[in-house]
C-alpha cells in the first residue's frame, strides 16, 4: 500500500480523488509562466520522457537547459533492471482520469469530475453509517461500499476521512516495443501532480520535474526493440484537451509519434563457471552430475530454453536427454522458476576429466516478449583431473609352494 505526502491537509490520494478541484487551483493564475515554469495554456505538451539507461534516468525525449550533455536519444535502455519511465508535462492533467481509489471491500472506483474532499469523507465508515450520504464513489448495486479508510495521515490506525490508497487506471498509458504491449504495475505506477521545470540541486534530481506520469513495467521491456508510448483519449487537461509531443513546431493533441527509444539487446550477464575457468570440478554438490548456470539481462521464455542450449567437450557434444532415465552423458537446460533470468544446466554423469568444455546458447532463445540473442553465446572452461583411486597399499607375496623334497635318485 502506498503512503502519501500531506499537502494542505489532504494526502496525495485525496488530491488524486479530487483532481479537477486541485487542477483548477493549480492552473487558476492568469500568468502563463510562474515559479514552476509551467504553461497552462494550449494542449498539454510532453516536455521530457526519461527512461533508465546504464542504471540512471536518461532523457529519451525532449530537452532541458540543465541537461546540456543529454541528447534526448536513449539507445540502450535497460531491459529489466529497475526500469522506470517518467513522462513530464508542461501543465496539470485531470487526476480523476488517471488514478482510481481503493474501496473498503478491495475493489477500486473511478472518481467523477467535480468530486470534492467532502464527498470523499462522506464515504468513510460502515455501509450503515454512509447510507444516504455516500453517492460519489465506491458504489454497488446494493448501495455504497465506502472508501478504504483505515489509516490516518500520521500513520495511526484510525479513519481520517480520506482514501488510503490509489492506483493508476489500466490503459491510460500504453508502452509498445516492436509491436508488443508491455504490462506495467498499476499500484507502483502513479500520477505526480507536483513538480516543476526547475531542477533542484537536491537528491531528487530529474525526479523533481513534473507534473509527471511515472510508469513501472512489471517485467521490463522487450530486448533489442524500439519502444513508443500512447496515451488514452480519456487523459486530458482542465480544458478537455489531450496531451501531445513534438520535437519542434505545432503540437497536435493526441500525437505522440515523436517519442521513441531503443532497448538493449538480449545478452548474458553472468555465468557459473566463469569464462576461461580452470580446474572446474567434475560434479556439483556431492551429486554425480555437473551443473552450470547462465544469467541473462531479461526474463526468458521457458519454451525456448531446452532446445537452445548444448554442452560439448573436446570429443563431441553431450546429447540432450528428455528425462533422467537416459544414459549419461547428456544435458538438460531448464528455466529457474525463482528467477526467470537464470537458466540452469545439468550434465548427467559429470564433465569429462581434464577437458575443455563449451556451453553454447544459440539465437533461438528469447525473452518473454520475443527478443532474441543477436548471436550465439559461448562459454568455455577446463575441467579438473579425475579424482585418483586411493592407493590400496602393497599386497603380501603369495605363500611359497611346498617343497616336494629331493627328487629320488
Amino acid at each position: 500500500m502506498r503512503r502519501f505526502t500531506m499537502v494542505g491537509g489532504l494526502g496525495a490520494a485525496g488530491m488524486a480523488s479530487v483532481g479537477l478541484a486541485f487542477t483548477a487551483l493549480g492552473a487558476g493564475c492568469s500568468d502563463t509562466k510562474n515559479s514552476t515554469d509551467l504553461h497552462p495554456e494550449g494542449p498539454p505538451e510532453i516536455l521530457q520522457v526519461f527512461v533508465v539507461e546504464s542504471g540512471k534516468s536518461s532523457l529519451a525525449f525532449g530537452s532541458h537547459p540543465d541537461l546540456p550533455d543529454d541528447d534526448g536519444m536513449v539507445t540502450n535502455a535497460s531491459a529489466r533492471s529497475k526500469q522506470k519511465i517518467r513522462i513530464v508535462f508542461d501543465e496539470l492533467l485531470r487526476g480523476n482520469n488517471l488514478e482510481e481509489i481503493a474501496c473498503a471491500d478491495g475493489s477500486w472506483s473511478k472518481v467523477p469530475v467535480g468530486t470534492t474532499p467532502d464527498d470523499i469523507a462522506k464515504c468513510s465508515g460502515s455501509p450503515e453509517e454512509i447510507a444516504g450520504k455516500c453517492t460519489a464513489v465506491c458504489q454497488s448495486a446494493d448501495g455504497p461500499i465506502g472508501i478504504l479508510d483505515e489509516v490516518g495521515s500520521a500513520g495511526i490506525a484510525e479513519p481520517d476521512g480520506a482514501v488510503d490508497d490509489t492506483r493508476m487506471i489500466a490503459g491510460v498509458v500504453t508502452i509498445t516495443c516492436d509491436g508488443t504491449e508491455i504490462p506495467w504495475d498499476q499500484q507502483q505506477s502513479f500520477w505526480q501532480p507536483s513538480g516543476n521545470q526547475q531542477i533542484t540541486a537536491g537528491p531528487l534530481g530529474v525526479d523533481s520535474l513534473g507534473p509527471a506520469i511515472i510508469i513501472l513495467p512489471t517485467q521490463g521491456l522487450r530486448t533489442g526493440a524500439t519502444c513508443t508510448i500512447d496515451i488514452d483519449p480519456s487523459v486530458v487537461d482542465k480544458d478537455d484537451i489531450r496531451p501531445c509531443a513534438a520535437k519542434s513546431g505545432t503540437c497536435t493533441p493526441g500525437d505522440f509519434s515523436a517519442i521513441s527509444w531503443t532497448v538493449e539487446g538480449l545478452n548474458v550477464v553472468g555465468t557459473d563457471p566463469r569464462e576461461g575457468a580452470t580446474n572446474v570440478r567434475l560434479t556439483s554438490g556431492g551429486s554425480t552430475d555437473a551443473a552450470a548456470l547462465v544469467q541473462f539481462n531479461a526474463a526468458i521464455d521457458e519454451a525456448t530454453v531446452a532446445s537452445a542450449v548444448t554442452v560439448a567437450d573436446e570429443t563431441g557434444t553431450f546429447p540432450l536427454c528428455a528425462d533422467n532415465g537416459d544414459t549419461p552423458p547428456c544435458t538438460t537446460a531448464t528455466l529457474n522458476q525463482a528467477d526467470p533470468t537464470l537458466v540452469n544446466i545439468t550434465i548427467k554423469g559429470g564433465y569429462t576429466p581434464n577437458n575443455m568444455h563449451t556451453v553454447t546458447v544459440d539465437t533461438s532463445i528469447a525473452d518473454i516478449f520475443g527478443g532474441t540473442l543477436p548471436q550465439d553465446f559461448t562459454l568455455t572452461f577446463t575441467t579438473a583431473d579425475a579424482t585418483p583411486t586411493p592407493d590400496a597399499g602393497p599386497q603380501p607375496d603369495s605363500a611359497p609352494a611346498a617343497d616336494a623334497g629331493v627328487d629320488a635318485m
